[in-house]
């Protein structure tokens, strides 16, 4: 039928109050893309296909929200970098200032002082040579020159004012200095904050990332183990799921089980018998594999307590982000049977031993922090 009579047929039919809304916002005016998301699950919601469609819609909301925390995270980060250069370029400026002003007064400070030039002696007045043309020889008198006056000496008053000026030029200088000595201690400061802060930011932003990760990375786990039996045998299956947004890779499943005649040591010696088997998992999916088969005579056997039997498993994998450790999975379940065999039995499975848990929970502390 049309979209229009669809929605009026499913309005009229809808009992929730939440339904009605969303229908009523579809036939009221074009609905958003919220709008529709909401009401294709409400749809669909009584369905398999519509939990997973709204498991869907919310890893992806999560995704979002945890990918704009990051990008604030590195805005922040870019901003406080730009802030600390251009803070780096003002105090270079300053100190090319000051070392070009400590320079020019270092050379004025050693320009020697000019000497007060020798004062001109008035030109000498000979006395005329009296020239008698006699025929003897001619008689010459030596004149000795005047020696010229002791230069001035310089002024006093001159003396002090020039060591004055030199005495203001010092003063002026060590003050410089001390003002460079506080700039680069407020720059330190500074800079120490700084660092502070980034570490900080960096932190932040690793912690976001590792969120991130976990959230959207593929882990792998035993949803249930389901069990039949065709009277000779008992067959028990782990179902494996993947609870992440992502598939797994190189996964490899192996399982085992033992019957002991005495209830066995919580760290007991694991093994496996055959070689691992590999399986694909897709983003929130299930599957059952590596199933393993009982002999009817030990069920019955543990019905009147005379064995106890146990089953355990291994799931080894990696995610899909480059640069993340191995991942893996254990569990260790006893099986505790009950009724009469081999046509009527009951089996319930119970955690047991230190064989269960995963990557995460085998790592160092300073590890998981990374």
């Amino acid at each position: 039928m049309p979209m229009p009579k669809a929605i009026r047929h499913l309005q009229s039919r809808s009992r929730g109050s939440r339904l009605r809304r969303s229908l009523a916002a579809v036939t009221s005016s074009t609905p958003s893309p919220e709008e529709s998301a909401v009401f294709l699950f409400h749809i669909a919601a009584p369905t398999a296909a519509g939990r997973a469609l709204g498991t869907r819609l919310e890893s992806v909301r999560l995704s979002g929200t945890l990918l704009d925390l990051k990008g604030a995270a590195r805005v922040r980060m870019r901003s406080a970098v730009r802030g600390f250069c251009n803070m780096l370029r003002f105090f270079c400026a300053g100190l090319a200032v000051v070392l070009v002003l400590m320079a020019a007064g270092a050379s004025i400070a050693q320009t020697p002082e000019p000497a007060a030039p020798p004062p001109q002696a008035p030109p000498a007045q000979q006395a005329p040579v009296e020239v008698r043309v006699v025929d003897p020889p001619l008689a010459v008198r030596v004149v000795e020159m005047p020696k010229p006056p002791a230069p001035a000496e310089i002024d006093p008053r001159d003396r002090e004012d020039k060591r004055a000026f030199g005495d203001q030029l010092l003063l002026y200088s060590a003050l410089v200095v001390a003002a460079m000595a506080f700039l680069a201690i407020a720059f330190a400061l500074q800079a120490l904050y700084l660092g502070v802060g980034l570490r900080a930011m960096r932190r932040t932003a690793q912690q976001i990332d590792r969120n991130t990760l976990i959230a959207q990375r593929a882990f792998v786990y035993v949803g249930a183990l389901e069990w039949s039996t065709d009277r000779t045998n008992v067959k028990i299956s782990p179902i494996w799921a993947n609870a992440g947004t992502t598939p797994t890779r190189r996964l490899r499943i192996s399982t085992n089980w033992v019957a002991s005649h005495g209830e066995l040591a919580p760290d007991f010696d694991i093994n496996y018998v055959r070689a691992p088997e590999s399986l694909f998992l897709g983003p929130s999916a299930k599957a059952e594999f590596g199933p393993v088969l009982l002999p009817m005579r030990d069920i019955q056997a543990a019905i009147e307590d005379r064995l106890h039997l146990y089953v355990w498993g291994r799931a080894t994998y990696d995610d899909m982000f480059e640069g993340s450790q191995p991942h893996f999975f254990d569990f260790c379940h006893r099986i505790e049977a009950s009724g009469e065999a081999p046509g009527n039995i009951s089996l319930r499975f119970t955690q047991f031993g230190l064989g269960n848990g995963a990557d995460e929970d085998r790592r160092q502390p300073e590890e998981r922090d990374r």
